[in-house]
Order: structure tokens, then sequence, then C-alpha cells
């Protein structure tokens, strides 16, 4: 099962490492400001955190993110609200320097989501000295207590949590712990299976002032219009992005946006 496998993995890799928080302070002392990723969230009719990713376990290799920074700016000129960098390199080919590399970048304005598979502390330390403004935390890969431990550490160092859920107790543990943004992965990460309907289920459990985003399977501009009409505040968009010709187009294309000529 490879989130079992992930999570394992990474709560080893953590152990190993010998981070101080000392190291950490100095490095966010020296990192740009915080930028409000919940704010860009409620930015709408619907927004989109654009992904970028090296590699994924099911899909191999993704040519369109070999120039991240370049992928970046095309997102943030086509429409996207927010970035996901993924922060994990075993897995998904990113790491923390592919974090820093597009959080530094003068050019790129967005906020940016460090995606990866959190377990301890240190993580979130790490995400805010990359300059990262915002962290998932995937309730499936950590104990419910340490969950709302996680949230207020993040929210301390002046950025956001976006809380992953994938079902009904998930979303209750999620809200429990105070979570003010909550994805529904329509993505098994146990078995990589999609059900876009899983939104549209646990989307009801979560208040209105929640901010509510659903992640993975979003393929065609129906998908987005559906998704807003169930009251989702933004759309979280990978593959389907790196998989067409030209992200940029693909990406303002579920967004219903229209190229403008230059």
């Amino acid at each position: 099962m490879i989130l079992d496998e992930i999570v394992a993995f990474k709560r080893q890799e953590v152990a190993l490492r010998a981070d101080s928080k000392s190291l950490h302070d100095q490095r966010i002392a020296l990192a740009r400001p915080p930028r409000d990723f919940l704010a860009a969230l409620r930015e709408g009719p619907i927004s989109a955190i654009a992904e970028i990713k090296p590699k994924s376990p099911s899909r191999g290799v993704f040519k369109q993110a070999a120039d991240p920074n370049s992928l970046a700016l095309q997102y943030q000129s086509s429409g996207a609200s927010a970035l996901s960098v993924l922060a994990d390199r075993e897995f998904f080919g990113g790491g923390p320097e592919l974090v820093e590399r597009i959080a530094t970048d003068s050019r790129i304005h967005l906020p940016i989501l460090y995606k990866e598979f959190v377990v301890a502390p240190q993580q979130i330390y790490e995400a805010r000295a990359c300059g990262a403004d915002a962290v998932l935390l995937i309730v499936r890969a950590m104990a419910d207590d340490r969950l709302s431990h996680l949230i207020d550490l993040t929210n301390e160092l002046g950025m956001a949590a976006l809380v992953e859920t994938f079902d009904e107790k998930e979303v209750a543990v999620a809200l429990a712990a105070g979570a003010q943004a909550v994805g529904i992965n329509n993505r098994d990460l146990r078995t990589f299976e999609v059900d876009l309907k899983r939104s549209d289920r646990l989307s009801k459990l979560i208040p209105d002032d929640v901010i509510k985003v659903s992640e993975s399977g979003i393929s065609s501009r129906g998908d987005v219009s559906w998704l807003e009409d169930l009251g989702f505040h933004a759309i979280l968009v990978g593959e389907a992005l790196l998989t067409a010709d030209d992200p940029g187009s693909k990406l303002m294309a579920l967004l219903g946006l229209e190229k403008t000529q230059s």
C-alpha cells in the first residue's frame, strides 16, 4: 500500500535527520514573509492550486516539470491562485530545495503550498525556512492527537494548513483539530483509484466558513463547474496539467478563462 510505505519511509527519514531548532530559526529569520494562502483560495468564483511535481509513483516522470520555475510562471500567468510544490524527494522527485527555489524566485508572487507527508514538527519548520506559505497535513498520515499541534505550529510560523481528508471520520478529525481549510482527496492514496463523487459526499460535512478544496481527478471544465456549484472554494490540480501539451492553456480551460491576444 503506497501511503503506508511513504509514511513509514518518512518517519525513518525524519528520525535520521539532525536538524537543530536553532538552525531552523536562523533560516526562518532570513526567509521572505509568508503570503496569505487562505485569502488566495477565496478569490474566485473558484481558485486553482496548480501543482509542480517531477514524478509520481503512478505516472512516472513528468517532462513538463523539467524546468519548475518556468512552469510556475506559466501557471501564474494562466490564472493560478497558488502553487503546490512537492517537498518529497524519494517518491515524487521534489525536495525542500525545490520549494525554496520557487519561493525565492522574485518573479513568482503566488503563495506556495509545501506538499509533503508531514509526520513531525521539524518538517513544519523546514517548510517555513524554505519560504513556504502553507503546509499540507494529511490526516491519514498521522495520529489524531498530533494534528492539532501541527496546525497550531503552522499558524504560529505565519503559514496556513491545508488539512487533507479522505472519508467522513477524517473530516470530523480535521474540523475538531481546528482546520480552516479542508482538502478532500478524490484519489485513494492506498490504491490510487479516483472517485470525484467523494468531494460531493464529504463537502456536505464541512461548514461554510471553512475553505473547501477538492484534490485530484479534476480534468475538465465540467468537473470544475460542478465543484463550484457544490460550494468548493478551490481545486488542487496536478496531473491534468502536467500531462498536457500546454499546462497553462489547460489551466485556463479548466477555469473557463480566455487566452488574451498578445
